[in-house]
Protein backbone atom coordinates (compact mmCIF):
# COMPACT_ATOMS: atom_id res chain seq x y z
CA UNK A 1 0.00 0.00 0.00
CA UNK A 2 1.00 3.37 -0.95
CA UNK A 3 0.36 6.36 1.20
CA UNK A 4 1.83 8.78 -1.18
CA UNK A 5 -0.31 11.00 -3.46
CA UNK A 6 1.18 10.23 -6.79
CA UNK A 7 -1.76 10.52 -9.33
CA UNK A 8 -1.89 14.08 -11.52
CA UNK A 9 -5.60 14.34 -10.66
CA UNK A 10 -5.40 16.05 -7.84
CA UNK A 11 -8.25 17.06 -4.98
CA UNK A 12 -8.63 20.16 -3.97
CA UNK A 13 -7.23 20.72 -0.49
CA UNK A 14 -9.69 23.56 0.62
CA UNK A 15 -11.79 23.37 2.98
CA UNK A 16 -14.92 21.34 2.20
CA UNK A 17 -18.13 22.34 1.36
CA UNK A 18 -21.43 20.62 2.17
CA UNK A 19 -21.60 17.68 0.58
CA UNK A 20 -17.69 17.06 0.01
CA UNK A 21 -17.44 19.65 -2.53
CA UNK A 22 -13.82 19.31 -2.95
CA UNK A 23 -13.92 16.01 -4.41
CA UNK A 24 -15.79 16.42 -7.49
CA UNK A 25 -14.52 15.99 -11.02
CA UNK A 26 -15.65 15.84 -14.13
CA UNK A 27 -16.40 12.05 -16.15
CA UNK A 28 -13.25 12.63 -18.35
CA UNK A 29 -10.44 13.88 -15.26
CA UNK A 30 -11.97 10.33 -13.32
CA UNK A 31 -11.33 8.17 -16.50
CA UNK A 32 -8.65 9.64 -18.18
CA UNK A 33 -5.97 11.23 -15.28
CA UNK A 34 -6.80 8.71 -12.40
CA UNK A 35 -3.65 7.41 -10.89
CA UNK A 36 -4.81 4.06 -11.81
CA UNK A 37 -4.38 4.83 -15.46
CA UNK A 38 -0.83 6.47 -15.08
CA UNK A 39 0.06 3.18 -13.80
CA UNK A 40 -1.15 1.35 -17.77
CA UNK A 41 -4.72 0.17 -15.22
CA UNK A 42 -6.97 -0.19 -18.17
CA UNK A 43 -10.59 1.70 -17.95
CA UNK A 44 -12.46 -1.60 -18.12
CA UNK A 45 -10.38 -3.12 -15.47
CA UNK A 46 -10.49 -0.03 -12.91
CA UNK A 47 -14.30 0.19 -13.76
CA UNK A 48 -14.80 -3.72 -12.75
CA UNK A 49 -13.03 -2.87 -9.18
CA UNK A 50 -14.74 0.02 -9.01
CA UNK A 51 -18.23 -2.10 -8.98
CA UNK A 52 -16.99 -5.58 -7.17
CA UNK A 53 -15.54 -4.01 -4.43
CA UNK A 54 -18.46 -1.88 -3.99
CA UNK A 55 -21.05 -4.98 -4.18
CA UNK A 56 -18.22 -6.53 -1.26
CA UNK A 57 -18.81 -3.43 0.85
CA UNK A 58 -22.65 -3.88 0.45
CA UNK A 59 -22.24 -7.77 1.67
CA UNK A 60 -20.13 -6.54 4.39
CA UNK A 61 -22.40 -3.69 5.80
CA UNK A 62 -25.33 -6.43 5.52
CA UNK A 63 -23.47 -8.93 7.30
CA UNK A 64 -22.36 -6.47 9.83
CA UNK A 65 -25.72 -4.94 9.69
CA UNK A 66 -25.20 -1.79 9.75
CA UNK A 67 -26.86 1.22 8.45
CA UNK A 68 -27.01 1.52 4.61
CA UNK A 69 -25.82 5.34 5.19
CA UNK A 70 -22.65 3.28 6.69
CA UNK A 71 -22.09 1.25 3.79
CA UNK A 72 -22.89 4.65 1.17
CA UNK A 73 -20.12 5.99 3.39
CA UNK A 74 -17.41 2.94 2.84
CA UNK A 75 -17.80 2.67 -0.49
CA UNK A 76 -17.41 6.75 -1.09
CA UNK A 77 -14.39 6.54 1.29
CA UNK A 78 -12.88 3.75 -1.37
CA UNK A 79 -13.67 5.63 -4.56
CA UNK A 80 -12.32 8.44 -2.92
CA UNK A 81 -8.95 6.63 -1.95
CA UNK A 82 -8.82 5.51 -5.64
CA UNK A 83 -8.91 9.12 -7.20
CA UNK A 84 -5.59 9.75 -5.16
CA UNK A 85 -3.67 5.99 -5.20
CA UNK A 86 -3.60 3.49 -7.81
CA UNK A 87 -5.02 0.03 -7.82
CA UNK A 88 -1.59 -1.15 -9.54
CA UNK A 89 0.27 -0.24 -5.69
CA UNK A 90 -2.88 -1.28 -3.68
CA UNK A 91 -4.98 -4.18 -2.71
CA UNK A 92 -8.48 -2.73 -3.65
CA UNK A 93 -9.87 -5.68 -1.25
CA UNK A 94 -8.06 -4.29 1.82
CA UNK A 95 -8.41 -1.02 0.93
CA UNK A 96 -12.65 -1.91 0.79
CA UNK A 97 -12.01 -3.26 4.10
CA UNK A 98 -10.43 -0.40 6.00
CA UNK A 99 -13.20 1.83 4.70
CA UNK A 100 -15.35 -0.17 6.25
CA UNK A 101 -13.97 -0.17 9.50
CA UNK A 102 -12.85 3.81 8.86
CA UNK A 103 -16.76 4.51 7.88
CA UNK A 104 -18.47 2.18 11.04
CA UNK A 105 -16.09 4.65 13.43
CA UNK A 106 -16.60 7.60 11.64
CA UNK A 107 -20.58 7.29 11.81
CA UNK A 108 -20.29 5.72 15.12
CA UNK A 109 -21.25 2.44 14.67
CA UNK A 110 -19.77 -0.46 16.86
CA UNK A 111 -18.56 -3.79 16.12
CA UNK A 112 -16.35 -5.56 17.72
CA UNK A 113 -12.71 -5.92 16.25
CA UNK A 114 -12.94 -9.71 16.43
CA UNK A 115 -16.34 -9.64 14.60
CA UNK A 116 -15.17 -7.87 11.97
CA UNK A 117 -12.67 -9.38 11.06
CA UNK A 118 -14.18 -12.45 10.99
CA UNK A 119 -16.96 -11.38 8.82
CA UNK A 120 -14.40 -9.38 6.39
CA UNK A 121 -12.38 -13.02 6.35
CA UNK A 122 -14.89 -14.91 5.65
CA UNK A 123 -16.17 -12.89 2.77
CA UNK A 124 -13.06 -13.29 0.85
CA UNK A 125 -13.23 -16.74 1.05
CA UNK A 126 -16.24 -17.83 0.16
CA UNK A 127 -15.82 -21.42 -0.25
CA UNK A 128 -15.55 -22.16 3.07
CA UNK A 129 -18.64 -24.39 4.81
CA UNK A 130 -18.82 -22.23 7.81
CA UNK A 131 -22.12 -20.14 7.75
CA UNK A 132 -21.71 -16.46 8.77
CA UNK A 133 -24.65 -15.13 11.47
CA UNK A 134 -25.37 -11.67 11.23
CA UNK A 135 -24.45 -8.58 13.76
CA UNK A 136 -22.38 -8.57 16.68
CA UNK A 137 -22.47 -11.97 17.78
CA UNK A 138 -19.89 -14.23 17.25
CA UNK A 139 -21.48 -17.56 17.19
CA UNK A 140 -20.21 -21.02 18.49
CA UNK A 141 -19.15 -22.37 14.37
CA UNK A 142 -17.65 -19.32 13.82
CA UNK A 143 -15.88 -19.42 17.13
CA UNK A 144 -14.26 -22.70 16.19
CA UNK A 145 -13.61 -21.31 12.25
CA UNK A 146 -11.42 -18.51 14.39
CA UNK A 147 -8.98 -21.16 16.11
CA UNK A 148 -8.81 -23.11 12.96
CA UNK A 149 -7.93 -19.72 11.34
CA UNK A 150 -6.45 -17.55 13.98
CA UNK A 151 -3.19 -16.64 12.13
CA UNK A 152 -4.67 -15.64 9.16
CA UNK A 153 -7.43 -13.81 11.23
CA UNK A 154 -4.72 -11.84 13.29
CA UNK A 155 -2.46 -11.65 10.43
CA UNK A 156 -5.41 -9.51 8.82
CA UNK A 157 -6.54 -7.24 11.48
CA UNK A 158 -2.82 -5.79 11.57
CA UNK A 159 -3.55 -4.76 7.76
CA UNK A 160 -6.89 -3.76 8.49
CA UNK A 161 -5.43 -1.55 11.15
CA UNK A 162 -2.57 -0.50 8.93
CA UNK A 163 -4.71 -0.05 5.53
CA UNK A 164 -6.88 1.91 7.83
CA UNK A 165 -4.46 4.52 8.39
CA UNK A 166 -3.04 4.56 4.38
CA UNK A 167 -6.95 5.37 3.79
CA UNK A 168 -6.70 8.33 6.51
CA UNK A 169 -3.75 9.71 4.96
CA UNK A 170 -4.85 9.46 1.48
CA UNK A 171 -7.85 11.36 2.38
CA UNK A 172 -6.21 14.21 4.23
CA UNK A 173 -8.41 12.93 7.59
CA UNK A 174 -11.02 14.30 5.70
CA UNK A 175 -14.04 12.33 6.44
CA UNK A 176 -17.11 14.69 5.56
CA UNK A 177 -19.39 12.99 3.62
CA UNK A 178 -23.07 13.91 2.11
CA UNK A 179 -25.46 11.15 0.50
CA UNK A 180 -28.49 11.43 -1.61
CA UNK A 181 -30.72 9.79 0.77
CA UNK A 182 -32.08 12.38 3.36
CA UNK A 183 -32.96 14.90 -0.30
CA UNK A 184 -34.23 12.05 -2.10
CA UNK A 185 -36.62 11.33 0.90
CA UNK A 186 -37.17 15.04 1.49
CA UNK A 187 -38.47 15.39 -1.57
CA UNK A 188 -40.22 12.16 -1.99
CA UNK A 189 -42.41 13.54 1.41
CA UNK A 190 -43.17 17.10 -0.40
CA UNK A 191 -44.22 15.98 -3.65
CA UNK A 192 -46.21 12.94 -2.34
CA UNK A 193 -44.81 10.28 -4.97
CA UNK A 194 -45.87 7.08 -5.29
CA UNK A 195 -43.99 3.94 -2.87
CA UNK A 196 -43.15 2.52 -6.15
CA UNK A 197 -40.96 5.18 -7.60
CA UNK A 198 -39.74 6.09 -3.74
CA UNK A 199 -38.18 2.33 -4.37
CA UNK A 200 -37.07 2.57 -7.06
CA UNK A 201 -35.15 5.81 -6.59
CA UNK A 202 -34.25 4.20 -3.59
CA UNK A 203 -32.14 1.40 -5.28
CA UNK A 204 -30.80 4.04 -8.26
CA UNK A 205 -29.28 5.88 -5.00
CA UNK A 206 -27.74 2.19 -3.76
CA UNK A 207 -26.61 1.02 -6.92
CA UNK A 208 -25.33 4.20 -8.20
CA UNK A 209 -22.31 4.03 -5.91
CA UNK A 210 -20.97 1.37 -8.13
CA UNK A 211 -20.23 4.06 -10.29
CA UNK A 212 -18.23 7.17 -10.41
CA UNK A 213 -21.24 9.08 -10.34
CA UNK A 214 -20.89 9.88 -6.95
CA UNK A 215 -17.37 11.64 -7.81
CA UNK A 216 -19.21 13.36 -10.15
CA UNK A 217 -22.36 14.61 -8.57
CA UNK A 218 -23.43 16.22 -5.85
CA UNK A 219 -26.41 14.30 -3.44
CA UNK A 220 -29.14 16.61 -4.59
CA UNK A 221 -28.01 16.24 -8.30
CA UNK A 222 -28.15 12.46 -7.90
CA UNK A 223 -31.51 12.32 -5.91
CA UNK A 224 -33.59 14.17 -8.04
CA UNK A 225 -32.08 11.67 -11.33
CA UNK A 226 -32.93 8.78 -9.38
CA UNK A 227 -36.53 10.06 -9.03
CA UNK A 228 -37.03 10.89 -13.11
CA UNK A 229 -34.72 7.82 -13.62
CA UNK A 230 -37.52 5.53 -11.19
CA UNK A 231 -40.58 7.01 -12.69
CA UNK A 232 -39.79 6.66 -16.04
CA UNK A 233 -37.96 3.49 -16.72
CA UNK A 234 -38.43 1.16 -14.06
CA UNK A 235 -42.19 2.28 -12.63
CA UNK A 236 -43.35 3.22 -16.38
CA UNK A 237 -45.20 6.63 -14.75
CA UNK A 238 -45.92 9.72 -16.85
CA UNK A 239 -44.27 12.99 -15.61
CA UNK A 240 -45.49 15.86 -17.17
CA UNK A 241 -43.15 18.45 -17.97
CA UNK A 242 -44.63 20.60 -15.59
CA UNK A 243 -43.66 18.49 -12.35
CA UNK A 244 -39.54 18.05 -14.16
CA UNK A 245 -39.47 21.48 -14.46
CA UNK A 246 -40.28 21.95 -10.83
CA UNK A 247 -37.99 19.57 -9.60
CA UNK A 248 -35.25 20.63 -11.76
CA UNK A 249 -35.85 23.98 -10.20
CA UNK A 250 -35.86 22.96 -6.24
CA UNK A 251 -32.80 20.21 -6.92
CA UNK A 252 -31.23 23.60 -9.25
CA UNK A 253 -30.13 21.14 -11.86
CA UNK A 254 -31.23 20.93 -15.80
CA UNK A 255 -33.01 18.89 -17.97
CA UNK A 256 -29.57 17.72 -20.07
CA UNK A 257 -27.77 17.23 -16.69
CA UNK A 258 -30.20 14.90 -14.97
CA UNK A 259 -31.02 13.40 -18.43
CA UNK A 260 -27.00 12.54 -19.25
CA UNK A 261 -26.59 11.73 -15.15
CA UNK A 262 -29.24 8.73 -16.03
CA UNK A 263 -27.01 7.57 -19.35
CA UNK A 264 -24.29 7.82 -17.58
CA UNK A 265 -25.55 5.69 -14.76
CA UNK A 266 -26.80 3.14 -17.38
CA UNK A 267 -23.53 3.41 -19.33
CA UNK A 268 -21.67 2.34 -16.28
CA UNK A 269 -23.45 -0.77 -15.06
CA UNK A 270 -23.75 -1.82 -18.67
CA UNK A 271 -19.57 -1.82 -19.09
CA UNK A 272 -19.02 -4.11 -15.33
CA UNK A 273 -21.64 -6.72 -16.69
CA UNK A 274 -20.00 -7.02 -20.22
CA UNK A 275 -16.89 -7.55 -18.52
CA UNK A 276 -18.22 -10.05 -16.35
CA UNK A 277 -19.72 -11.95 -18.67
CA UNK A 278 -16.89 -11.75 -20.67
CA UNK A 279 -14.31 -12.74 -17.70
CA UNK A 280 -16.53 -16.17 -17.19
CA UNK A 281 -16.83 -16.93 -20.80
CA UNK A 282 -12.92 -17.07 -20.50
CA UNK A 283 -13.04 -19.30 -17.47
CA UNK A 284 -15.85 -21.54 -19.00
CA UNK A 285 -13.14 -21.88 -22.03
CA UNK A 286 -9.86 -22.68 -19.67
CA UNK A 287 -12.43 -25.05 -17.84
CA UNK A 288 -13.57 -27.19 -20.79
CA UNK A 289 -9.57 -26.86 -22.95
CA UNK A 290 -8.79 -28.71 -19.46
CA UNK A 291 -11.84 -31.27 -19.67
CA UNK A 292 -10.51 -31.94 -23.30
CA UNK A 293 -6.93 -32.64 -22.34
CA UNK A 294 -8.05 -34.61 -19.17
CA UNK A 295 -10.18 -36.63 -21.90
CA UNK A 296 -7.54 -36.87 -24.38
CA UNK A 297 -4.58 -38.31 -21.88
Amino acid sequence: MDSSHRGTLTVSRKKPEEGGGGWYFSRKEIEENSPSRQDDVSLENETFLRWSHSNYLKDLGKLLTVPQFTIGTAILYFQRFFLRQSHKKNNAGIIAIACMFLAGKAEEIYYPVTKFVLSAYKLRHRSEAVPLSRGQRVSSEESKFILLHWEECKKLEKIIFLAERVVLTTLDFDLNVQHPYKPLVQAIKKYEIAQTVYQGAWNFVNDQFQTSLCLQFKPHQIAVSAILFAAVNICGVEVSSELKKVWWKEFHVTQQQSAGWCLAFLGGKKKCFEKKKRDYQANVRVIQTRKSAQIQG
